[in-house]
């Protein structure tokens, strides 16, 4: 009987989630590619052989705030919800032709993912695997564009984090540098193909950086990029969407490993889940 209150309870929470993005089905207040920071697009193509490039970001939001559907921010019934998101993604760079303007990723991703509430009521565990494919060129030494696309299945590692549909997402992107600023600019898709039940409105998220490269910080030659933040995303007919503003820095090494940590915070919406979230990540090649 305690197991059934439980879940319920936890039922109420998913449920109130559940108009936000979800990566592979799960549902969780942020937007998609909220994990982008400054040169995330900024990628090389002068290079001959293949290379590991891994990563690993995490996000961390409590709020006890969402908006309804006249967009106002009110407080959730039940109480401060904490998530906690991890996204590990495992890219190989390659190119077909060695002389080729173009270049290529293959990468194996996977989540992590925790949602806890007010009365400890907890789901967890690690996300489905997730197959990506990036291409991208240089129409100038100094920008790049490209897209990505990336194919969730309906299981997960954690059974308990099944989505029961396969998802899609496909994004083009544009990187630029002028002078120590960089632009970093994304529109994206995501659909659903569910196993059974009606299909869910499709999703368009747009996300912008805006970064200023410090070089040569200290005697290590690091080159610190403080940045501003900005996402949006929308469902089809705009029955649910959410506007998040944010900033943070990037810190990158000779070798070209890279951290970041960054605070996003919503700023209007309509049916969705506020955004209060510190985000982080690190990349390092191998």
């Amino acid at each position: 009987m305690k197991y059934n209150r439980c879940k319920h309870k936890l039922a109420k929470v998913i449920l109130l989630l559940g108009t936000a993005a979800g990566l592979a089905g799960t549902a969780q207040a942020q937007v998609l590619g909220h994990h982008y920071r400054p040169h995330y697009w900024d990628l090389p193509t002068e290079f001959e052989n293949g290379f590991l490039f891994p990563g690993q970001t995490l996000y961390y939001s409590s709020s006890d705030k969402s908006f309804d559907s006249d967009g106002h921010k009110t407080t959730n019934p039940a109480g401060k919800t904490d998530t906690l998101f991890g996204f590990t993604i495992i890219p190989y760079f390659f190119k077909f032709e060695k002389n080729s303007d173009w270049a290529y990723a293959f990468s194996l991703n996977t989540y992590e993912f925790r949602l806890r509430t007010p009365d400890s009521v907890v789901a967890n565990g690690f996300g489905s695997i997730i197959p990506a494919f990036t291409g991208w060129t240089k129409p100038t030494a100094n920008s790049t564009t490209g897209y990505d696309i990336l194919v969730a299945t309906p299981f997960a590692i954690t059974s308990s984090l099944d989505s029961k549909a396969w998802d899609l997402y496909l994004r083009g992107f544009y990187d630029v540098n002028i002078n120590n600023w960089n632009v970093d600019a994304v529109v994206g898709y995501h659909t659903k193909f569910p196993e059974s039940g009606g299909k869910p409105k499709d999703e368009y998220h747009f996300n912008g950086r805006l970064g200023y490269d410090i070089q040569g910080v200290t005697g290590l030659g690091l080159r610190v990029t403080p940045y501003v933040s900005a996402d949006y995303q929308t469902n089809e007919g705009s029955s649910a969407y959410l506007m998040n503003m944010g900033g943070g820095v990037m810190v990158t090494h000779r070798n070209f490993m890279s951290w970041s940590i960054g605070y996003s915070k919503s700023t209007k919406g309509r049916n969705m889940p506020e955004t209060d979230a510190v985000l982080a990540q690190i990349w390092f090649p191998l």
